[in-house]
């Protein structure tokens, strides 16, 4: 269990790179994630939602 823990921790910063990375290429290119202000209605993606 200790040996997935210590493989587990890289994978973790890999992803989070990644996420970072692509929320500034998507910021470059105006696309703004989330919902509009004011929206009431739950989406599918929505945790415990949909």
């Amino acid at each position: 269990m200790a040996i997935f823990a210590i493989l587990a921790k890289p994978e973790r910063a890999f992803a989070f790179e990644c996420t970072k990375y692509g929320q500034q290429a998507l910021c470059k290119q105006d696309i703004v994630l989330g919902k509009a202000k004011g929206v009431l209605l739950s989406s599918m993606y929505d945790v415990g939602g949909g």
